[in-house]
């Protein structure tokens, strides 16, 4: 603990032990004494010891006094810092100390002597920002690093789905190749760089095995000499269909199209369009003929997806919104809402949703011909509850919200059947594939593992969530190595660790008597990402140093007192006591 304001121990975590310590060899000291107290000296003696242990103390201790800093500011220099920059910075200032930033070492020591910071280059590394959280930092980002600085694609797909990868390459050379291939090296999808400075691109391909696989996408020059390979980790499962449910108020061209479509991806699927009061359409796909009437619990129970326009949905009677809701929280029914322009005056109670007007009547999908897609003119309020579903680099073409264990969902799109008759079937099918993955009923599992680094690399910490309901998990890694975790205060059943992976490719962890449970994640190798790597960086340290406040100050750091003087104490005092009886 500290002594006061002015003064505290640098090893102030050590008292308890060093004091106990020197109580311990007083005592001794004392003792020894004793049998000779009838001498003379004998106070002076037992003076002199207590300041030699005193000594003892304080160079274990290692006291330190406040000191205001006067170094200045200093730049720190990461992988890519420019030159220019610098030495426009050395010109304005002639003090300006240069510190190099290595994330193998403990940079700690040399911001303790400096008041404010300049950070150039792509940046220091997420894990080591919060030694900079005490020190007025500002940083000046670089350009963007050359090669692939953004990359897009499902990391988890089931077979007989797309990957799509969509990217963008900074300062490509023409005329060079980027390749698509699949985990035994054949060319799946391809395109040649047109542009010398910045090109995005998008590579498609199906998806036929399932499996922990690793796709390649590869850069080739004119003459098919390899430049560079990047790994596409992705985890294929085999494909379960799912039992549909489609009301209508009336039959539409909308319908026609969506119930085609996932009739002939295999799902097992029943239309109800109502024609009268009391009369009703009836379609079935891929499953047995039987007619459904009350949507009660035990009906609704039975299906995974629930597909319902907003007309319908209004319609529907209080009883029956409350056995839809009753399902969608307890047996994670999805419910996607089909839109309609009444749908987006609606109260959040009414439609789950709050809306904003944003008189947007269309919506660009960045692909090789830039699709462009019809929306009503309104906007989704964000909140804590309302998650954006996405398609290719971000692209929002919906919402959904978690209601108990299942989610509720719509969109802004007009009539997504128009991608079809334009010959979009490659956007048809990502757009509805993309929506179904979000809203589908998920197989309640009591464990689920979330990998918080983007890019696992070997020997740098890899950091993941876990959620369980076991009550003291014990995790381990391929190793057999048993993985420390930390516990959320306010979430108990959530728990974090971090990992430092030493093997690459695929890596796997366990929880103990769990062997359903297991997580497996893609490690690269430090050839791997490394302009994806460093735009990441450049993008963390933008958005940690932009949000701390940037005022310089005078700081205040603790120098320790120098222990030649508690040597030259010591050393004085063993002296006398050892010379003392001699005299």
């Amino acid at each position: 603990m500290p002594m006061n304001n002015e003064y505290t121990f640098l090893n102030q975590n050590y008292v308890g032990i060093i004091l106990s310590f020197a109580l311990i060899l007083l005592v001794c000291f004392i003792w020894k004494e004793w049998k000779d107290k009838e001498r003379k000296r004998f106070l002076i003696r037992i003076l002199t010891s207590f300041i030699t242990i005193l000594s003892l103390v304080f160079i274990a201790l290692k006291p330190a006094y406040k000191k205001e800093i006067t170094v200045g500011e200093a730049v720190i220099l990461t992988k890519g810092y420019q030159t220019d920059k610098l030495d426009s910075l050395k010109k304005k200032n002639k003090k300006l100390t240069i510190l190099k930033y290595d994330s193998n070492s403990n940079i700690v020591r040399d911001l303790d002597s400096i008041t404010s910071a300049i950070v150039l280059g792509y940046g220091i590394e997420t894990y080591d920002l919060w030694q900079f959280s005490e020190i007025p930092t500002t940083y000046f980002s670089p350009k963007k690093p050359d090669g692939i600085s953004k990359l897009s694609y499902q990391k988890t797909a089931s077979i007989g789905s797309k990957i799509t990868i969509h990217g963008e390459y900074i300062n490509p050379k023409k005329e060079n190749h980027l390749v698509l291939a699949d985990p035994g090296g054949n060319v799946l999808d391809s395109i040649m760089f047109t542009s010398d400075s910045v090109q995005k691109f998008e590579l498609k391909s199906d998806l036929k095995i399932a499996g922990n696989l690793v796709y390649k996408l590869i850069e080739k020059d004119s003459t098919g000499y390899i430049q560079s390979i990047e790994q596409l980790p992705i985890t294929v499962s085999d494909k379960k269909p799912l039992r549909i449910l489609m009301l209508n108020n009336f039959p539409t061209f909308e319908t026609k199209y969506l119930k085609n479509f996932l009739a002939t991806r295999g799902h097992e699927l029943i239309t109800r369009s109502q024609l009268t009061k009391d009369r009703y359409k009836f379609e079935y796909y891929n499953m047995d003929r039987t007619p459904i009437y009350g949507l009660t619990e035990n009906v609704l129970t039975n299906f995974d997806v629930l597909i319902i326009d907003a007309d319908y949905y209004m319609s529907l009677s209080l009883s029956t919104k409350n056995s839809l809701k009753n399902v969608i929280e307890s047996q994670g029914l999805g419910v996607f809402i089909q839109p309609n322009d009444t749908y987006f005056k609606l109260t959040e109670t009414q439609s789950f949703f709050k809306f904003l007007r944003d008189d947007k009547n269309e919506m660009i999908i960045e692909d090789d011909s830039k699709t462009i897609l019809e929306k009503y003119p309104y906007d989704f309020e964000s909140s804590i509850s309302v998650m954006p579903i996405n398609m290719n680099l971000n692209i929002k073409i919906g919402v959904s919200k978690f209601i108990g264990l299942g989610k509720v969902a719509t969109t802004n799109v007009i009539n997504t059947y128009q991608l079809l008759l334009d010959g979009k079937q490659d956007v048809y099918t990502g757009f509805w594939t993309d929506m179904l993955d979000e809203i589908s009923k998920k197989q309640q599992i009591g464990t689920a593992w979330e990998a918080m680094s983007e890019f696992p690399i070997v020997d740098v910490p890899f950091e993941f969530n876990l959620r369980t309901e076991i009550p003291k998990p014990e995790v381990s890694n391929q190793n057999g190595s048993q993985i420390a975790l930390l516990q959320d205060v306010f979430v108990p059943a959530k728990w974090q660790g971090i990992e430092y992976p030493i093997n690459e490719g695929w890596n796997e962890l366990k929880i103990k008597n769990d062997t359903t449970a297991d997580f497996f994640y893609y490690v690269f190798d430090s050839t791997q990402r490394i302009a994806l790597n460093d735009q990441l960086k450049i993008d963390a340290n933008s958005r940690y140093f932009e949000s701390k406040e940037s005022k310089n100050s005078n700081r205040i750091s603790f120098k320790a007192i120098s222990p030649i003087w508690f040597y030259i104490i010591f050393l004085l005092g063993i002296g006398y006591l050892w010379l003392e009886p001699k005299l």
